[in-house]
């Protein structure tokens, strides 16, 4: 079976369609199936997809390269912010099961699945039509292979630690912001900041920190459960990291 998908990611977009995609990449290798991977981004990513089969390029730009490319698959999955509906509809009118992954009812999509694993997602009232197909809901949420099975986790009767995450970059410098809130309304609360690849605010970040704050660069999914069991709080993006 031919599975390609195809994303973007990049330390000025963010990581987290990447991540996200990840997650169905280990999913099709658990039943041996081995996809393809086709990211619209740069080289702050290669850390994230080492150890898969991946293809960096613009394919906004080259599209008739990539049709050209997926033209016999059997599933192409699409996880994008950036492809208009005309690029869905050669999708949808070339392979035999296309896959879109949608948070905001971006699109109307043509014949095909639309995936939305947000929690608000049945609310965006989608509209019914015939050859397209919806799952909708938490239960269709992707999680990285390292969340698949976690031990339960005890709940303190008092709030010792923290963690703060907003997800592979941090464009709106809310790290430092609620860094500092905590630490001046909580001292003494452990906070565990994570990190991610494209911030710009790191030496804000390591300014604003103080003998209760541990920095923890750029973790990977076994890191982050451990944080988060560790964490009795966390103060999180909306994004991949909020189901995990």
């Amino acid at each position: 079976m031919k599975v390609f998908i195809i994303t973007e990611g990049s330390s000025y977009i963010g990581f987290g369609h990447i991540t996200r995609m990840l997650s169905i990449y280990q999913a099709f290798e658990e039943i041996n199936i081995k996809p393809k991977l086709i990211i619209n981004g740069d080289e702050s990513i290669l850390d994230l997809v080492e150890n898969t089969d991946f293809e960096i390029y613009d394919w906004l730009h080259e599209k008739e390269n990539l049709l050209s490319q997926i033209k016999d698959a059997d599933i192409v999955i699409v996880d994008s912010y950036m492809a208009d509906k005309d690029f869905y509809e050669k999708i949808s009118n070339m392979v035999k099961i296309p896959v879109y992954y949608d948070d905001n009812k971006r699109l109307d999509y043509p014949k095909g699945i639309v995936v939305n694993g947000n929690i608000y997602a049945k609310d965006l009232d989608y509209p019914n039509k015939e050859g397209t197909f919806y799952l909708l809901g938490t239960q269709y949420t992707p999680l990285r292979k390292e969340f698949w099975e976690v031990s339960e986790k005890s709940i303190k009767k008092s709030v010792e630690s923290i963690m703060i995450t907003f997800g592979g970059d941090d464009i709106r410098n809310m790290t430092p912001k609620v860094l500092k809130l905590l630490k001046a309304k909580f001292p003494n609360l452990k906070k565990n900041v994570v990190i991610g690849k494209g911030f710009k605010n790191i030496n804000e970040i390591e300014y604003t920190k103080d003998a209760n704050t541990d920095l923890i660069y750029f973790p990977k999914a076994e890191k982050m459960k451990e944080l988060m069991l560790e964490s009795d709080i966390a103060i999180s993006a909306g994004g991949q990291t909020l189901y995990e």
